[in-house]
This record gives structure tokens, sequence and C-alpha cells, in this order.
């Protein structure tokens, strides 16, 4: 009795102390010994936040951020929309769905892309066909051909360019 003594409460990892018994916040305090004395440290598991965004909420979107335990996983699913895809999280991370070990506040932006349909098509099959049609990325650059039948000879395209092997840049 009488005697000086500190008392330390030490979280494990992944948790940390919220208060003592007795009130006190501090994990670790000076206390003067009056007798018996029980104290009980209260702790709760550390939470973080995953932010979960997409770049442009036009081409997709996100679902999985929010508060999580430590150590827990976040699973981020990132969904495009209807003629777009998935191209990589911010961090060039592509994977999807994405499991995230939660260690600390993070965010995560996933970045999709925008696809057309190309329909490269010859107004009389029967005098040449056509190659180049697809699903592309907007922006890509392409290459389109018109291939005449024997016989036949390549006169232009809908635009007026003659050249019957070209490159475009895919824009719609």
């Amino acid at each position: 009795i009488g005697d000086t003594i500190t008392i330390s409460a030490i979280p494990i990892e992944g948790c940390q102390f919220t208060r003592g018994s007795d009130g006190p916040a501090e994990p670790s305090r000076t206390i003067v010994v009056t007798g018996d004395m029980t104290f009980t440290a209260y702790f709760e598991s550390q939470m973080f936040t995953i932010t979960a965004l997409t770049e442009n909420p036009d081409l997709g979107q996100v679902v999985g951020g929010g508060l999580y335990n430590m150590g827990d996983t976040a699973e981020l699913i990132a969904t495009p929309n209807s003629g777009c895809q998935f191209m990589q999280w911010s961090d060039g991370v592509t994977d999807n769905p994405r499991y995230v070990i939660v260690t600390q506040d993070e965010s995560f932006t996933a970045i999709f892309i925008e696809r057309v349909n190309i329909d490269v098509l010859s107004d009389d099959e029967t005098m040449g066909t056509t190659s180049g049609s697809g699903s592309y990325v907007v922006g890509e650059t392409i290459t389109i051909s018109a291939n005449p039948n024997e016989g036949y000879e390549f006169v232009r395209w809908s635009d007026g360019s003659t050249e019957s092997t070209r490159t475009i840049t895919v824009a719609e």
C-alpha cells in the first residue's frame, strides 16, 4: 500500500485500447496502490475505410467500399455499363473482383473504357469482302480493308476515301 506503479493496456495487432474500467482513456498511467485493486482494459478492433470509386460513372459502377476491421478482406467489384469494359484500378491492378486485405484506410478507383462496334461492310458481297469489323476501344487505331473479288476493283469507302486498306482512329 502506498507504492506507485505503472499499469499499461497493450493492444494486440489490429486492436486498439478504448478505455479502462475506471474511466480513464490513457492506455498507460501511474497509480498509487491503496489496497486490492482491479482494472479492466477495454479494446476494440481497429476500423479502416476502404473507398471504392469509379473514374466515370457513365462508364461503370463499383461496389465494396466501406468500414472494415483490420485484417478483414474487402471485395471490390467493378461493373461496366453497356458498351464499356473494366480496364484497371487506379494503382494498375487488373483483378476484378479485387480482394484487399484491410490494413489501413485506402482508396481504389476503377477505370473503365468505352467500347464501340465497328461494322466494315461491302455494298455488294458478290464483288468483294471487307475486314476490320469488331468491338474496339474509343481512341484505338485500327486497320480496315476492302478486298475486291477477281474481276472487280475497289472504288471508294462511304466517306469518299479511295484507299482500299486504311488506318482509322475509332471515335464512335
